[in-house]
């Protein structure tokens, strides 16, 4: 869900200040001469001014209120995926030194090629029918790993892929750099 905007909180703000105001003395002119009394157009006014007070007030707790239950609500499966993908990334870059200037060195699908080998060694050990990474393609320029062998260090299933993910959200960074300064 979108959050809404200050100007759009601010327009809704002022028509339901309207609004109200305008049905809370409404009610009043009607309702209080069925109980026998007959206030002055300046208690009416009075009255409705406080009830529109009390309806904002009430409005305002409560919409505080359902914003913090939703905020606390458990957060979607993946997210905690995506946190640790991030986390990755941020290891990249601060423990080894592979930020974003580095990133931006590659033009040739290097960042895509070294994801794809970790997403495929994460296949190899879930999957022990497939075979193991071919080592002439390996060294291949066009489908093999981009950089010297001893870069290569696959672990386990899961964490190749969260090596993966984290060298795809290089890759897009890059790409999304590059457009930026092709734009400008």
């Amino acid at each position: 869900m979108k959050a809404q905007t200050r100007g759009g909180a601010a327009i809704e703000t002022g028509v339901n200040l309207v609004v109200g105001f305008g049905l809370s003395w409404a009610i009043n002119c009607w309702c209080l001469p069925l109980f026998g009394m007959q206030p002055s157009l300046g208690a009416l006014w009075g009255l409705g001014g406080i009830f529109t007070a009390a309806s904002i007030m009430r409005q305002f707790c409560l919409r505080r209120l359902f914003e913090w239950l939703r905020i606390r609500k458990a957060p979607p499966e993946f997210l905690y995926i995506a946190q640790e993908l991030a986390a990755e990334r941020n290891r990249q870059i601060i423990s080894e030194g592979y930020d974003l200037a580095h990133d931006d060195q590659y033009h040739r699908g290097e960042l895509q090629r070294a994801a794809a080998w970790y997403a495929l060694a994460g296949a190899r050990w879930t999957n022990a029918t497939l075979p193991p990474c071919d080592l002439g393609l390996f060294a291949s320029n066009t489908y093999g790993w981009p950089w010297d062998r001893s870069f290569w260090r696959p672990t386990t299933a899961r964490r190749d892929l969260v090596k993966a993910g984290a060298l795809i959200i290089a890759a897009i960074g890059r790409i999304d750099r590059a457009a930026r300064q092709v734009r400008k």
